[in-house]
C-alpha cells in the first residue's frame, strides 16, 4: 500500500528541515512526497537535496500562494493508494504511517482516516479534539478533522472537487482556515466513510505559543474560515450560535483569570466567526 504525501510549504525552513528528518525515519518506506513549492528561493531545493536517494520526492515550484491551492496542485500527481496531506511544521512519529497502512488493510470498509495533532510533551494542540474514537460526520467533523491527521484512500475522492482555494491559510480571502472541515463535509456528504481515532497523533507546534499580533491576526483569520464554512455548508443557525457563544465565553473566562492576551484572542475568534457567517454566502 503506497501512499502519496502532498505537502505545500512557503517562508518556512528549520520546520520543513524537521519533517523531512522524520519523514525518513518512518518504518513504512512505501511511501512518495510531493512537494509544492511556493517560495521564491531555492531554500526548499536545499532542504530536500539530501533525501532525493532516500524515498521519491517531486518538488514542484509554484508561484501561487495558498495551502488549498498548493493541496490541489499535488493532488494532480498522486500515484499512491493512500493520500495524506501534512504540514510544513507537522513531523510524523516514526510508525505513523504503518499505523495508517494497518488500519486501511484491517478495515476495507473504511475511506478515510483521521487522528488528533499533540504538542512534543504529548498534550492535544490545534483543536478541542473529541476524546471518543468512532465516525465522522457533519456535526462532529468540527472535533475530529485537521489537515495533516487525515489519510483517505484516493480511489474514493478522485469523485470529488478538492480543497476550496478561497479557503485556508495563503488565500487571497478573509477565510484563513477551514478547508480541511468543509472538503470532508462534502466527503462524508457524498457516502464517503472516514474514521476518527483520538490514539493517531501527529506532532505539531502549539500555535498559541505565537507572538500576541500574531496570536490575534490568527484568532480573526480562522474565526472567519469558520463561519464561511458554517454558513457554506448550510448549517442551522443553532450550531453557528454555539460557536460564536464559545469565543464569548472564552472572553469572559479569560477576564476572569486576568488573561488579557487570551481575552484578545477570543475577541479576535468572536469578530471573526461573526464577519465570517454573515459575508459567507
Amino acid at each position: 500500500m503506497k501512499f502519496s504525501l502532498v505537502l505545500a510549504t512557503v517562508d518556512r525552513s528549520d520546520e520543513l528541515e524537521r519533517f523531512m528528518f522524520h519523514l525518513n525515519q518512518q518504518i513504512c518506506r512505501d511511501f512518495e512526497l510531493i512537494v509544492v513549492d511556493q517560495n521564491q528561493d531555492n531554500r526548499v531545493e536545499l532542504i530536500l537535496a539530501p533525501y532525493f536517494d532516500k524515498f521519491p520526492i517531486l518538488h514542484i515550484k509554484s508561484n501561487e500562494l495558498g495551502a488549498s491551492k498548493g493541496r490541489n496542485m499535488g493532488l494532480k500527481y498522486v500515484s499512491g493508494e493512500i493520500i495524506g496531506f501534512p504540514d510544513d511544521d507537522c513531523w510524523y512519529a516514526s510508525d505513523l504511517l504503518t499505523k495508517v497502512m494497518e488500519f486501511f488493510n484491517h478495515y476495507p470498509e473504511w475511506d478515510g482516516l483521521t487522528g488528533r495533532s499533540i504538542g512534543i510533551d504529548g498534550k492535544t494542540v490545534a483543536l478541542h479534539f473529541d476524546p471518543r474514537a468512532g465516525i465522522v460526520g457533519r456535526y462532529n467533523a468540527w472535533w475530529r478533522v485537521i489537515t495533516f491527521t487525515m489519510f483517505l484512500r484516493s480511489i474514493r475522492i478522485k469523485a470529488f472537487e478538492g480543497f476550496d482555494e478561497q479557503l485556508g491559510v495563503g488565500a487571497a480571502s478573509p477565510w484563513g482556515s477551514g478547508e480541511e472541515t468543509d472538503y470532508l463535509i462534502r466527503l462524508v456528504d457524498g457516502g464517503c466513510r472516514v474514521y476518527y481515532d483520538p490514539g493517531l497523533n501527529v506532532y505539531h507546534p502549539d500555535p498559541l505559543q505565537y507572538n500576541q499580533e500574531k496570536l490575534l491576526r490568527r484568532g480573526y483569520s480562522y474565526g472567519c474560515g469558520l463561519g464561511k464554512v458554517l454558513r457554506k455548508n448550510h448549517y442551522p443557525l443553532w450550531f453557528f450560535l454555539y460557536y460564536l457563544m464559545r469565543s464569548a465565553g472564552g472572553v469572559i473566562f479569560a477576564l476572569a483569570r486576568a488573561d488579557w492576551s487570551q481575552a484578545l484572542h477570543y475577541r479576535e475568534s468572536f469578530r471573526g466567526r461573526l464577519y465570517g457567517w454573515r459575508e459567507g454566502y
